[in-house]
């Protein structure tokens, strides 16, 4: 493990600090109560930490502590966040990178008759998208769905813009910053973003298992939010129904403290990083890894900016045929499409995906330097075939 390089952020970060390790022994080995239901000193410990956590993710996005609500991952928070506030005969616009985790559910809801969608085009000229947004929406549009930051092709929608757009038109705005949260500068209130989407185990640096959806004062305060599942939370426990307020309302069974834990440990850990000095660093190994690959014979680079995320592919090999050799090195990466079809569709890398290198806070130039040593290997093999 020692040699490996680990490259596959985008899909969860790795390694994960040590204070989020420690965290995470320390809440199984002593307090791993279940939060909310008893009085006895562990479960009252949980439900501190649990609104500790709360806290923490209000004051790094600019929200509301009780607008926080956890979920199993950010799917999830994805579909709670269109399912509780889209009704039938709505019309919902998606851009053309966003990743599965949007496209299916909404896919669904139209299959099923419920309402329609339009894609519209991601740029991150704010002018131009405005434009294209508005050439789009219709009388009964409610809901539009951004993709922050591409999980193939770093482009990165204007957060502030679409929100501003939103709130004149009075349409939902939701936002997945499943890739950015964490990287990225994101502020719920500022930005005017209505349901903000994430998981805790990429940029925030949590374990898997968690995500949460946190959404705007206006919005919570609306009555609009239905219900997407139904359950024990530990209030109003003698109603057949939930509670009318967040985040009971959209929060049932019990809740996973020990990934909770996690990403408190993994939101102090960003924290005392910077989410600017995260950024920059990444953007500099994206670039370090850029200009060596093109100088590498054969392999076309399909990212269309420097971010963490480099796409490329490789003359001769499917995307997966390249990932293998790389993995008998000792390299992480991931191909194909990466569930997001629309955004390799945008790209013209469709066909077959690509290989995505996706880079992290732990990651170094000397491991990047070491990658590219290692594909020119490969390739230098297939040349003394």
């Amino acid at each position: 493990m020692e040699n490996l390089i680990y490259f596959d952020n985008a899909a969860t970060s790795f390694p994960k600090p040590i204070s989020v390790l420690n965290a995470t022994n320390d809440v199984i080995k002593n307090y791993c109560a279940n939060p909310g239901r008893s009085s006895h000193p562990l479960a009252a410990r949980a439900a501190e930490a649990v609104y500790e956590c709360r806290s923490k993710l209000a004051r790094l996005f600019d929200a509301e502590d009780e607008n926080v609500v956890f979920t199993s991952s950010a799917t999830h928070a994805i579909n709670l966040g269109i399912k509780s506030t889209l009704r039938r005969g709505d019309h919902v616009l998606i851009s053309d990178i966003e990743h599965n985790a949007v496209l299916r559910p909404i896919s669904a809801l139209a299959k099923r008759g419920l309402i329609t969608f339009d894609i519209y085009r991601a740029t991150d000229d704010p002018e131009r998208l405005i434009r294209e947004l508005a050439s789009k929406i219709k009388a009964n549009t409610s809901l539009i769905c951004a993709c922050h930051h591409s999980n193939i092709c770093n482009l990165c929608l204007p957060a502030r813009a679409i929100g501003h757009f939103c709130r004149k038109k009075g349409i939902v705005f939701l936002l997945d910053a499943s890739q950015s949260a964490g990287c990225v500068p994101i502020s719920v209130e500022n930005d005017l973003i209505d349901i903000l989407c994430a998981p805790a185990h990429k940029g925030l640096y949590g374990i898997p298992g968690l995500g949460f959806a946190i959404f705007s004062k206006s919005l919570s305060e609306s009555g609009r939010l239905s219900t997407f599942i139904e359950g024990g939370n530990g209030m109003a426990s003698e109603s057949a129904y939930m509670p009318d307020f967040l985040p009971d309302r959209l929060e049932a069974g019990t809740l996973s403290l020990p990934a909770i834990v996690a990403l408190s440990a993994g939101v102090d850990y960003v924290k005392r990083q910077g989410v600017d000095s995260i950024s920059q660093k990444e953007k500099a190994l994206c670039a370090l890894l850029r200009r060596g690959l093109s100088r590498i014979k054969d392999v076309t680079v399909h990212s269309l900016t420097d971010g963490s995320i480099l796409l490329f592919s490789v003359k001769g090999y499917t995307s997966e045929e390249f990932a293998q050799l790389l993995s008998r090195y000792g390299i992480c990466v991931r191909a194909g499409l990466h569930c997001a079809p629309l955004a390799h569709r945008r790209i013209g890398t469709n066909e077959d995906g690509a290989v995505r290198v996706s880079l992290g806070a732990k990651n170094t130039p000397d491991q990047v330097r070491r990658f590219l040593t290692v594909c020119e290997k490969i390739l230098s093999k297939r040349t003394e075939r």
